[in-house]
Order: structure tokens, then sequence, then C-alpha cells
């Protein structure tokens, strides 16, 4: 009986593993606003020259630094964003501490203000999220020489499910005796 549980967690483990490996690729990443912590969320920073410059990614979060007593993060529409209207926002991001996050979970432009007329001092900011490349192994790989279309990611696949098969086997061989 012992042993019949010894092998099972050994799959269990792998796919652990596996799942593991999936979900680091499909976090996002903290991304400071202006681009260092202590920039934060403040007038008379360009933040549109500076998101221009970015890349960003569905399941990013953006990290709102400033100070509650003036100032407050408010999610909007791209009219409001344009006209600086802070009034009936999508979304008030604002928590109260002024250390605030927004996490970026569809593939679209999201438009960010501060209201009480800071939106016209710059504070401000358009972020385009999209989503996440293909790794290199899904990527078309491109023709060989000779024409013929090369499956160098679909090997490595291959190569590594055999791998854990076989790696697999050997550890519940192990365990067993």
């Amino acid at each position: 009986m012992g042993g019949e549980k010894r092998s099972i967690i050994v799959p269990i483990l792998w796919m652990m593993v596996l799942a593991l490996m999936v979900v680091t690729r499909t976090q996002g990443k903290r991304i400071n606003l202006g681009g260092v912590k202590e920039q934060g969320w403040k007038p008379d920073y360009n933040y549109t020259e500076w998101s221009m410059k970015q890349r960003f990614y569905v399941n990013d979060w953006l990290y709102f630094g400033y100070d509650r007593k003036f100032y407050n993060v408010l999610q909007v529409n791209k009219t409001a964003y344009e006209n600086c209207i802070s009034e009936d926002p999508v979304f008030n991001v604002t928590g109260g501490a002024g250390r605030d996050v927004f996490e970026l979970k569809k593939p679209v432009t999201y438009y960010f203000l501060s209201g009480g007329g800071y939106c016209y001092h710059g504070m401000k900011v358009a972020v385009h999220a999209e989503n996440h490349p293909p790794p290199p192994s899904e990527q078309p790989s491109p023709p060989a020489k000779n024409g013929s279309q090369s499956n160098f990611g679909t090997y490595n696949i291959m190569l590594l499910l055999g791998l854990a098969v076989i790696t697999t086997l050997a550890l519940q061989i192990i365990v067993l005796r």
C-alpha cells in the first residue's frame, strides 16, 4: 500500500512542475509609473512620452505611488482622457493609501488620469496592453535552406516530454525498491 502512494506522488509532482512553468510564463510584472518608484504619480511629468517607450502586456500591473492628500487615480474612457474629465470614471483605482496597483487584464488601451485639475498638469497616461508574444519554441521556424520547414521547436518539446517520462519511470522504480 505504501508503494502505491509513493508511485502516485512522482507524476503529481511532475504535473505541479509543469503547471508552475505555465503560471510563471503568464504572470505579469509590476511596472512603476514613470519608470522608477521614486517618480510616482505627480504633476509636471510627461507620462505620455514615458508610456510610448514601454511595452505593456496582459497581466502586467501598473504601480501608482502618490500623495493621497492631493491626487487620485481614475480609469477613464478615451474622450475623458483627451479632455481631462474626471466625472463618472470607468473605475476608481484609488485605494486610499497612495500606493495602488492596477492589473492590465485585456489587450486594450487603458486611460488613466488624476482629478482635481491635475490632469491638466500632466497627470494622465494612456497604456496599450498587448498579449504576450509566443515563446521562442512556438514561433514559426524560418524555412531551411533546402526549402523544407524546420521542426526544431517540435523536436525540443518531444525531447522534454521523453525526458519527463523516462525520469518519472526511473523515480518510480527507485521509490518502489
